[in-house]
């Protein structure tokens, strides 16, 4: 950020396209989110718009994945707890 803010976009995005490729290798959706919520700023204040949109499509798809597994985990926790209250039910 600090790049950026210096108006040192190329610096900025060095920095941000190796810590892109790092939580990619590592699968860290939720970094991936953000920086590609990052990049598209940078790439929109540059003027590259074919970047900006891959980076702002990114974001969008990382925070959708984010949503489906957070409800899916909680589907799991209503799905568990239905099963230990209907065989407490059953025992009753």
């Amino acid at each position: 950020m600090a790049y950026h803010g210096l108006g040192q976009e190329d610096q900025a995005l060095f920095y941000v396209d190796s810590a892109f490729r790092m939580s990619q290798n590592l699968g860290h959706v939720d970094l991936i989110r953000d920086i590609a919520s990052y990049a598209y700023l940078i790439y929109k204040e540059t003027g590259d718009f074919k970047q900006s949109l891959k980076m702002h499509e990114l974001k969008v798809q990382m925070t959708d994945s984010l949503t489906d597994k957070k409800l899916q985990e909680d589907l799991a926790k209503q799905e568990a707890r239905f099963q230990f209250e209907k065989a407490q039910l059953i025992k009753e």
